[in-house]
């Protein structure tokens, strides 16, 4: 357990250095602890699940050499951050709360406490997760760890024979599965299901971290305390004990559009770490191809409209590495098992002429959506009340970079909706085995998107005093003016 607690210590580390160089010193201190480490979790075990892949696909299964090499990584984002440490500015997040509004954070902690102790207890009566995670991501794990020759088998068509036709993806990304292998490899224990347990955990505070610290700095306490409360009280973050990729994907998403609005409030280097998201979500799911595809598009629309090619350069030279191992995987190395690589132009163009198809997708979305919170405790309605009180601010409608993220996580979206319209599988088992995943994939990000648009609410008291005042002021000036006519007449 100290070795998988070390382990976890060492990727976390890597990021927190990393998030460290490219992000500025946020004040107050908690919005900036909480905030890199929380992308340090996510960013450090893309970095050191990709170290740990190309150590064992170009040297073998060394222990010692996967230990040098993330050292050597260790080493050199240390060096980077004692370089930088002169040079990173100071940005001042939003103030700490005031009178009533520590009630929030009361609420906040019960929330986080609650949802803490539902995955624990769906872990204890799980231990090994759900199917996909010992059909798929663990078990490519266990071969992927292996001290022999046998490690090839992680992506091997022959795993299918073992989960049935085709469900054990070897095609799938390795983030997840290398990410285990590589605890396992530290712990010198293949199989140890504390180590899937520990990177869920890890992946699902990483999740809420990200979220609440970004809200923070972007929008206010208040904001950030209310977005974290519907997150966690979110049906779809229930997925997060099954041990599958979903949630680690999610946090890849999240993490890359709040990187991209911090980029856009702070410091333009942050986009390096925005095009690394996006490139480990490349690297977790094949879904996060699309993703990273889509918002690499809406980075350069919104370069392009203001004239800003700069942010291009910083995006793709985060995104670069993931992606190109990523990319290597999919065309050299992973079998062609995948659910639509036997999916026929004109199999999809008859799908897609099936508008019956169309109304069974847009009916699970919604009964999907409505099994996310009963009544008034669904996470729609509570961000639709929030939205009421709080309004839209009209500055940020017209901001080109918020317009732009909320295009690229509506296109994810439609592309989900899409590839529901063509799958070669039975439709109804389709969605009812994969829906709530996809939610919980996309929601954390929508929760940070449309929170932003808002007003904070400090914001709208300030406005409401200023108002009150305003109003008192134009009183006293229309009964002092109404006197003086008085007298003159």
């Amino acid at each position: 357990m100290l070795l998988l607690a070390l382990s976890l210590v060492s990727s976390t580390a890597i990021g927190y250095l990393l998030a460290s160089v490219f992000l500025p010193v946020y004040k107050p201190a908690w919005t900036d602890l909480l905030l890199k480490v929380s992308l340090g979790a996510g960013l450090g075990a893309g970095i050191t699940s990709c170290v740990y892949f190309v150590v064992r696909i170009s040297i073998g299964p060394s222990r010692v050499v996967a230990f040098a090499a993330e050292f050597l990584s260790l080493g050199a984002v240390a060096g980077a951050f004692w370089l930088a440490r002169n040079v990173r500015h100071v940005a001042v997040a939003h103030a700490m709360p005031r009178g009533l509004l520590w009630w929030l954070l009361i609420g906040f902690a019960a929330a986080l406490a609650m949802a803490a102790d539902l995955f624990a207890d769906s872990t204890a009566s799980n231990p090994y997760g759900a199917w996909d995670a010992w059909a798929i991501w663990n078990s490519r794990a266990r071969f992927f760890a292996q001290p022999n020759a046998t490690w090839s088998r992680a992506f091997s068509p022959l795993l299918n024979q073992i989960a049935g036709a085709g469900a054990a993806h070897g095609d799938y990304p390795m983030l997840l599965s290398s990410y285990i292998a590589r605890c396992w490899t530290w712990m010198d224990a293949i199989g140890e299901v504390a180590a899937p347990i520990a990177t869920a955990a890890l992946f699902w505070a990483a999740t809420i971290g990200v979220l609440v610290s970004a809200l923070a700095i972007l929008r206010g306490w208040s904001t950030a305390m209310i977005s974290g409360m519907i997150l966690l009280g979110t049906a779809c973050l229930l997925v997060s004990p099954w041990q599958y990729a979903d949630t680690p994907i999610g946090l890849y998403y999240v993490s890359t559009f709040a990187l991209i609005l911090l980029a856009d409030a702070d410091s333009k280097g942050t986009l390096v770490l925005a095009g690394l998201a996006a490139g480990f979500a490349g690297w977790t799911k094949n879904e996060g191809l699309l993703f990273a595809l889509i918002v690499t598009a809406a980075v350069v629309v919104s370069a392009f409209i203001a004239k800003n090619w700069r942010r291009i350069g910083l995006f793709a030279a985060g995104a670069a590495a993931p992606m190109a191992i990523a990319t290597y995987f999919k065309f050299f190395m992973a079998p062609p098992t995948g659910t639509f690589a036997q999916v026929s132009p004109g199999n999809a163009m008859h799908r897609l002429m099936e508008w019956p198809r169309y109304v069974e997708i847009i009916k699970a979305f919604w009964v999907e959506g409505l099994a996310q919170g009963a009544g008034v405790a669904n996470p729609v309605v509570c961000l639709a009340v929030m939205g009421a009180f709080l309004k839209f601010a009209p500055e940020r409608l017209r901001n080109l970079v918020m317009i732009s993220s909320l295009g690229a996580l509506l296109a994810m979206y439609a592309g989900y909706f899409c590839t529901y319209v063509v799958t070669p599988l039975d439709l109804t088992w389709h969605l009812n085995t994969s829906l709530d995943r996809l939610y919980a994939q996309l929601w954390p990000s929508l929760l940070l998107l449309v929170p932003a648009m808002f007003r904070s609410a400090e914001e709208v008291a300030t406005t409401t005093v200023t108002d009150q005042r305003d109003k008192v002021t134009r009183k006293a000036v229309a009964k002092k003016a109404k006197r003086m006519v008085q007298r003159s007449s």
